[in-house]
């Protein structure tokens, strides 16, 4: 399969994502994606950033899996 110039199935783009709450669904449509908007927002972590001038932040990322 390398050898003949495809791609490995793991190499080829996919819009499969993980939902937190466990689900697979494919994030290029639109009915699914907004089923899991609520989980993936729940799932993001606040941090709060403390700057030099004494004002601190409070940003949002993804936790780590």
């Amino acid at each position: 399969m390398w050898e003949a110039g495809e791609k490995l199935p793991s190499q080829k783009p996919n819009s499969l994502m993980r939902c937190p709450c466990g689900e697979v669904f494919d994030s290029h449509r639109i009915e699914n994606t907004l089923i899991h908007v609520p989980h993936i927002t729940a799932s993001i972590k606040p941090v709060e950033i403390h700057r030099a001038n004494g004002r601190s932040a409070i940003l949002k990322r993804p936790r780590a899996s």
